[in-house]
């Protein structure tokens, strides 16, 4: 970006678009430019690596999550309503399940 701002002042400065005052600019642009796809591509690439890691994981813990409750579930294992979580009154205070 700031190759080109350089070439458009330049360019202003001399009054001329000749490849003598183009070239230099343009040149830093370009060196930039090649420099951030160098960056951007391995990042994209690790990125994109980890994501898939991420989602393969995600699978698995779904996957057993489902076998988890099947296998809980043909056990005849239950879970009792007051264990689930602890009842609140109106005023927003917790009520002991046991009480």
């Amino acid at each position: 970006m700031f190759g080109i701002i350089h070439a458009l002042t330049a360019i202003t400065h001399s009054a001329s678009a000749s490849i003598d005052v183009v070239a230099g600019p343009i040149g830093e642009a370009l060196v930039a430019t090649g420099i951030g796809i160098a960056v951007a591509v391995p990042a994209v690439l690790a990125y994109n690596f980890f994501v898939r890691r991420v989602k393969a994981a995600s699978a698995d813990l779904d996957a057993f999550a489902t076998d988890f409750v099947t296998l809980a579930q043909k056990a005849g294992f239950r879970v009792p309503a007051a264990a689930t979580a602890p009842a609140r009154r109106a005023d927003g205070a917790r009520q002991e399940a046991f009480a």
